[in-house]
């Protein structure tokens, strides 16, 4: 009995091309829309309040 080969799948320049501009695009698109009231603090925001 013979098995079927298993094949490995192969990275490529246009695959991570593609997921670095698909998390640039995730990333820039969560920074517009979520409003900055929402955001966590930094730490410059939690000093500016304590003083």
């Amino acid at each position: 009995m013979e098995f079927p080969k298993i094949r490995k799948d192969k990275m490529s320049y246009t695959g991570v091309g593609n997921a670095a501009a698909g998390a640039l695009l995730a990333s820039s698109l969560k920074s517009v829309l979520i409003p900055n009231s929402k955001k966590p603090a930094t730490k410059a925001d939690v000093l500016s309040y304590s003083r």
